[in-house]
């Protein structure tokens, strides 16, 4: 998105996205001044593009999109929905521990995922 395109949402009234990144630095919404602010330079992104206003208007602006947490799934989640289409499971019951062990394994995924994405901020 263009830097124009960010300003005109804004002038419109329209809710901006929270989190965008200009020029390498990430700018947070503040809805109290109705500007982005970067805490790594101190400075709004008005007072960055007012400097330059006509070069900077086609400028790109990243929009971050929000980090949603990855949710475990329940024991009780359809994995597959037919237990003939496995071959090697013979019955109900086999179908029902196989059910539960791919949660584990997904669970067990979403538990590392989560893990390493607070280790990386």
């Amino acid at each position: 998105m263009k830097v124009i395109d960010l300003l005109n949402k804004i002038a419109k009234g329209e809710l901006p996205p929270q989190r965008i990144k200009f020029e390498n630095y990430i700018y947070v919404w503040r809805d109290y001044q109705k500007d982005y602010f970067c805490k790594q330079i101190n400075h709004s992104l008005e007072s960055i593009i007012g400097e330059c206003l006509f070069n900077n208007l086609n400028l790109e602006v990243e929009i971050i999109e929000e980090e949603k947490e990855i949710e475990e799934l329940p024991k009780t989640t359809v994995v597959y929905e037919e237990p003939l289409s496995m071959p090697n499971i013979k019955s109900k019951t086999e179908y029902e521990q196989s059910k539960e062990e791919i949660c584990d394994k997904i669970n067990e995924l979403v538990r590392e995922l989560s893990r390493i994405k607070k280790e990386g901020k």
